[in-house]
């Protein structure tokens, strides 16, 4: 049996924002298993993919604030995990 990541890749798993969308305020309870499968995807894609796609939603016109707020989440619970 394929895991998620190995069937949609890292890289899908981040660019698409769906984990990102889990940061948001309204989404309080799967906060902290956000950040361990962003993490997660992380140690499985490019180097600084992450960051990349972390830095891009935050440059992005659109929804700007959420990706602020995102962010913030993530690093507060990156200490955490």
């Amino acid at each position: 049996m394929s895991t998620i990541f190995e069937t949609v890749g890292p890289y899908a798993m981040l660019a698409d924002g769906k984990l990102f969308r889990c940061l948001r305020s309204d989404m309080a309870p799967y906060h902290y298993r956000a950040v361990e499968l962003l993490w997660e995807c992380n140690q499985l894609a490019e180097p600084h993919l992450l960051e990349g796609v972390v830095a891009s939603r935050m440059a992005s016109d659109m929804h700007k604030t959420e990706a602020f707020d995102a962010f913030g989440i993530l690093w507060q619970l990156t200490g955490a995990s």
